[in-house]
């Protein structure tokens, strides 16, 4: 259990992260302009307000109601070849 003021935090400065967005009607200027990939070091201030799912999802909250969401890329080490 997080104790009151503390938060957990799932990624590192060298995690990669892709933002994805529901794309229809409703999908606005602002989220467009933020589809990119980002470090782990970018996260806190060009998303502030984020909220960590768990270790692989992150939910942007670019502003109220906001439907996007950053996955993970996969590091290379955690790639795994099948012969």
């Amino acid at each position: 259990m997080r104790q009151k003021g503390m938060w957990q935090t799932f990624f590192s400065t060298l995690d990669q992260w892709l933002m994805h967005m529901v794309f229809d009607e409703r999908t606005c200027d602002v989220c467009f302009a933020h589809q990119d990939e980002y470090a782990g070091s970018e996260l806190r201030s060009t998303f502030p307000y984020l909220e960590i799912e768990d270790e692989s999802l992150i939910y942007a909250k670019v502003h109220p109601h906001c439907r996007c969401y950053l996955v993970r890329s996969p590091r290379p080490e955690d790639i795994r070849y099948v012969e």
